[in-house]
């Protein structure tokens, strides 16, 4: 059956790949090479446009050997393609942990947060990118930007705050202005 599945992939008859990965998974045959069975698995569905079933395949695949690299790239690309972005980034920053020397996650870990305006996660990666290549000038650059988009948010932030002082602090004068109002409205009828 492995040869079957091999060959079916190999012409790329991604229909019948599917079914004979499906139907060793079925056998239990899977715990024999889960590697092969779930990554060809989940790439056959990703030709296929099916990245929900690839998604499911690698996540299966992951309960056997939840270190693999190669199928939490998968799975992230899985995200990607279904526009799961928290879950992406989830998978992304997992890999960074597995694979600490990798630039081209940390680049695209990188991105995604810049994208989604998460700055501080963004300035977290780029450090430690820096770390692993300290002349990419690239991640210079945006780690320069992330810095700048952080302490503008900050400032809006600060902002915000003020201006919420500000309007809190004019209504206790008002009410105190009123109070004292009353007080000396009160001293006046009773003398």
């Amino acid at each position: 059956v492995f040869s079957s599945a091999a060959e079916f992939y190999k012409n790329r008859d991604w229909e019948n790949t599917v079914k004979v990965y499906g139907e060793l998974t079925d056998l239990g045959c899977d715990r024999d090479d889960p590697k092969e069975v779930y990554l060809y698995y989940a790439i056959a569905y990703e030709y296929m446009g099916r990245y929900d079933s690839s998604e499911y395949v690698l996540l299966k695949g992951l309960t056997f050997l939840p270190e693999n690299v190669e199928l939490r790239k998968r799975l992230a690309y899985s995200y990607q393609k279904q526009g799961k972005k928290d879950l992406q980034m989830n998978e992304l920053d997992r890999l960074t942990f597995l694979t600490p020397n990798d630039v081209d996650i940390k680049l695209e870990l990188s991105k995604l947060y810049a994208a989604e305006g998460r700055f501080e996660d963004q300035i977290v990666v780029l450090k430690d990118l820096l770390k692993v290549q300290p002349n990419n000038e690239g991640a210079q650059s945006d780690l320069a930007q992330a810095y700048e988009k952080a302490v503008e948010i900050l400032l809006k932030f600060i902002e915000v705050d003020m201006k919420a002082i500000q309007t809190t602090l004019a209504t206790v004068l008002i009410i105190a202005t009123n109070f004292l109002m009353q007080i000396d409205l009160t001293k006046q009828l009773t003398f």
